[in-house]
């Protein structure tokens, strides 16, 4: 079974989509193939999985259909069996509608761009209303199999389209954390976020906002903010105002392998969002034994259980953050019995398993019900 897999460029695959298609490729009957932008053009292999490059462009909204044309070729040159396209996101969404007469076709969606420009503003909400959004609507009534993370996100576009839903959860890889040793030391009691500081979408302010409050029943709080972005100053600002800057430790962007050393060592996970898919950092938190403390919006309350796994807490509103926090900052042993749980929880979501129930949907599209038939499916 050969598979393509065109992406929107080198480094935006995000870890998720790495760790399926080389889990795919671990697979003997599947052969894949990832079409991505980069800074020259380019074939070759890794990992059993054969990247073909193409020379990225100067970006300009004219440049859409130049760049959705290109991913079209190369797509064609490959001819797979099935084409499955990462994000509504142009230039890939409009080519695998390009395709999709072609080859059997499906998308997976990440987010929905309709409720990200709830949060946005100035040029970002401007830009989605005028290209994102319409062409995400395009993509979506056209592709005829789609794959969302959550129930949730199914419904928010059940409207746009008559495709045929899939519902299939992030992966994670427990080899990430096993290989990595002890944690770094960190200030207790501890809170960790990780994630891009893009403005009001990530809750920082309102992380910031809750660890004020919280420090009344919890003196030493102390909050890590991992990532970067242009909410940065905004944020750092914030924290001065509140007089919380010796609570705080705004660490930067942190390398993947920083990234179990931090959620090993913290005490509780914390995901503030106002707007979210599934995010990754849910499982992987999870997959560190660590108790989360979650927005109760959009997908994650069908993976994190309120009360067992941890906490969820309403979007908006620090201070019933800031209740949930001392909750569990003040409790050990609630900590421990949610960090084991979630870890245990988080064993359905590993990668070989996400990528098996990816198959078994390829085999579907294909009409293949026995693994001998493959040796005769190609073009």
């Amino acid at each position: 079974m050969i598979c393509a897999y065109p992406l929107a460029g080198v480094g935006s695959g995000m870890p998720y989509i790495e760790g399926l298609v080389l889990n795919l490729s671990k697979m003997e009957d599947v052969e894949v193939h990832v079409v991505i932008f980069g800074k020259e053009n380019r074939l070759f292999q890794q990992d059993r999985v054969t990247f073909h490059v193409l020379k990225r462009r100067l970006r300009s909204f004219l440049m859409i259909a130049s760049e959705t044309i290109r991913i079209r070729n190369e797509i064609v040159k490959i001819n797979p069996d099935i084409v499955h396209a990462q994000g509504t996101a142009f230039p890939v969404g409009t080519a695998a509608v390009l395709v999709r007469k072609r080859y059997p076709t499906l998308l997976t969606v990440h987010g929905v761009w309709a409720e990200m420009a709830k949060f946005s503003r100035g040029a970002e909400l401007t830009f989605l209303r005028i290209v994102a959004i319409p062409l995400e609507k395009l993509v979506v009534s056209k592709i005829p199999n789609l794959i969302t993370v959550s129930h949730y996100q199914r419904e928010l576009i059940r409207g746009m389209t008559r495709a045929r839903f899939h519902i299939i959860p992030p992966g994670i890889d427990f080899k990430n954390v096993s290989e990595v040793g002890q944690g770094k030391p960190l200030r207790h009691p501890s809170v960790l976020f990780i994630g891009g500081l893009l403005g009001k979408r990530k809750g920082g302010d309102i992380l910031l906002r809750a660890v004020q409050m919280a420090r009344a029943q919890c003196p030493q709080i102390h909050a890590y903010i991992a990532g970067s972005g242009p909410g940065e100053l905004e944020l750092r600002q914030l924290a001065a105002e509140l007089n919380i800057e010796e609570n705080v430790d705004f660490v930067g962007r942190i390398s993947h392998e920083e990234k179990w050393w931090y959620c090993k060592s913290a005490d509780v996970f914390v995901i503030p969002s106002l707007w979210e898919g599934m995010p990754t950092v849910l499982f992987e938190a999870m997959m560190c034994a660590k108790p989360v403390v979650a927005s109760r919006l959009d997908g994650i309350p069908e993976v994190l259980e309120d009360g067992k796994t941890g906490l969820l807490c309403e979007p908006g509103n620090p201070r019933d953050l800031a209740a949930k926090l001392i909750l569990l900052l003040n409790n050990e042993e609630m900590r421990k019995s949610m960090g084991n749980a979630g870890e245990q929880k988080a064993k359905e979501y590993t990668f070989d398993k996400i990528a098996k129930q990816h198959v078994r949907l390829y085999r579907d599209l294909l009409n293949i019900d026995d693994k001998n038939d493959l040796a005769v499916v190609g073009k």
